[in-house]
This record gives C-alpha cells, sequence and structure tokens, in this order.
C-alpha cells in the first residue's frame, strides 16, 4: 500500500554464480523487499519505509559477491 504517496516498483533480485552456474536470489539485509533500489559507487541503496518515514539501506556490492550458498 503507498497510502497515498505515489507508485513504488519491487524488485527480485538475482545474483550470478559462475562457480555453479545458477542465479540465486538475495534477500534484502534490511527491510522486507527491495523498493526502488539504485547503485551508488560501490553500493545498493534499498529504500525502506519505517511508518511515513523515508530510509535508504545500504548494502555493499562487495558483500554480494561473499554470499555463499
Amino acid at each position: 500500500m503507498d497510502e497515498g504517496m505515489g507508485t513504488y516498483k519491487i524488485y527480485r533480485l538475482f545474483v550470478f554464480f559462475p562457480g555453479d552456474k545458477q542465479f540465486k536470489e538475495i534477500k534484502p539485509s534490511c527491510g522486507d523487499e527491495f523498493v526502488n533500489i539504485r547503485v551508488e559507487r560501490d553500493s545498493m541503496v534499498n529504500v525502506i519505509y519505517d511508518g511515513n518515514t523515508h530510509k535508504s539501506c545500504y548494502i555493499r556490492l562487495k558483500t554480494l559477491e561473499e554470499i555463499k550458498y
């Protein structure tokens, strides 16, 4: 629900692991989903909302490379 504030894009993200030759879905480290994400320098920014308060959660791209499944 956007509470009249507009439309938000919600994403499912997958990272390709060359060793496994597979894509694996990743989950956000903060918030329940990826909303209006963007990349800034060496981080992916996930916009989360706490009530009506906008917050940005930064996930270092290097961290995504270190994910082991």
